[in-house]
């Protein structure tokens, strides 16, 4: 069949235009996946910069298709898939949710280096890899999912992968639901409360979240002049402490909501103000905040020892610095305070987070039964 002729069109830039068929070295058509001829517009400020660039096109194209192939007859292994997603992360996250990558992928290619071929990895593969967490909690088996899930989706769009393993595979049933976190009730917060007072910068490390409801990043990196301001009862969470591949950093909370003001009452300026603090409450001696694993190893941990050394405190549990800011919002919760508040106080971004802190012994007290 003869080919139809395809005539230049002179446009109003004074460009000449041409669509054009991609053809191979017999000059056949080259036709997509579905069977429709791929095509382009071409243009160019004479005919014969137009012939150039339609060359040019016609040989960038076919190279592409031609390295195309050539991939796709090269089996890749999962690991080499699952690294290179690694390596498109690695520039799109922090750090440390890099390293949390990191981990998860070490898991799965350690669990599937028998699969030389990622193509080799089908459905029930997938599921027994799930399944092999045995009684694991939910939202840890799901984490691995989703970045599977996110492996796989790299490897259709790249065409290493000829079709999705994920078909009917699903986090098994036998996965237990996620821990229930522990908090303090009123009256052993209040002995926490007091006992951190009495060790006076010490006890910053859970007086801080049982008051603020800051997380542990936000605490350690506090600074009094910036961030407290007594005039109007209020602090301001304005830095977390960070991590990154040269080490710990400091820089913003990590969301808008996160960076926020919190409302703090007359017990708390009182005490903050007896300290006669100034800077970062726990400065390194360099005018930044101290190494996390440093105060976490030692500030809190040392705390939390003190518990039962002290008489008041004997037999109260430890809790882990998490656990202290759920302990402020879930008390402000069964003091009556609306989710929506404790949202904003808390710097959650999604209301469904706060509701982790409706208990139901606290359902149970804010129910008005009598009717």
């Amino acid at each position: 069949m003869p080919r139809k002729k395809e005539n230049p069109k002179k446009r109003k830039d004074g460009r000449i235009e041409k669509k054009v068929s991609l053809r191979d070295e017999r000059g056949e058509i080259v036709r997509d996946v579905n069977g429709k001829a791929i095509t382009a517009h071409i243009y160019g400020k004479s005919n014969e910069e137009l012939k150039k660039n339609i060359a040019k096109w016609q040989s960038q194209f076919i190279l592409q298709l031609r390295e195309e192939e050539l991939r796709a007859s090269k089996p890749a292994t999962f690991k080499e898939l699952s690294d290179k997603w690694l390596g498109v992360r690695e520039g799109m996250v922090q750090y440390i949710t890099y390293k949390g990558y990191y981990y998860k992928v070490l898991h799965m290619q350690e669990y599937f280096k028998s699969n030389k071929d990622v193509n080799s990895i089908i459905s029930s593969d997938l599921q027994a890899y799930y399944n092999s967490f045995g009684d694991a909690a939910f939202n840890t088996v799901n984490k691995y999912r989703i970045v599977m899930n996110s492996i796989i989706t790299m490897g259709l769009a790249d065409r290493l992968l000829k079709y999705d393993p994920r078909t009917n595979t699903k986090v098994p049933d036998t996965a237990k639901d996620e821990k229930v976190q522990n908090y303090y009730m009123e009256a052993d917060a209040r002995k926490v409360v007091d006992l951190a007072k009495s060790q006076g910068t010490s006890g910053l490390c859970a007086f801080l979240p049982l008051k603020t409801g800051m997380r542990p990043g936000e605490v350690v990196a506090f600074n009094i002049d910036r961030d407290f301001n007594p005039e109007k009862k209020e602090v301001y969470v304005n830095e977390t402490v960070k991590f990154e591949q040269g080490g710990q950093t400091t820089g913003k909370p990590k969301t808008k909501t996160s960076k926020r003001t919190v409302p703090i009452d007359d017990e708390f300026i009182e005490h903050v103000r007896s300290l006669n603090l100034k800077g970062y409450i726990y400065d390194n001696g360099k005018g930044k905040p101290k190494a996390y694993s440093s105060w976490r190893k030692y500030d809190f941990s040392n705390f939390m020892a003190s518990l039962d050394a002290n008489e008041e405190t004997k037999g109260v549990k430890h809790l882990n610095p998490h656990e202290l800011r759920h302990t402020y919002g879930t008390l402000l919760y069964r003091s009556g305070t609306d989710l929506y508040t404790i949202m904003k106080v808390m710097g959650h971004a999604d209301i469904k987070v706060t509701q982790k802190y409706v208990h139901n012994d606290s359902v149970r007290d804010n129910m008005k039964l009598d009717y």
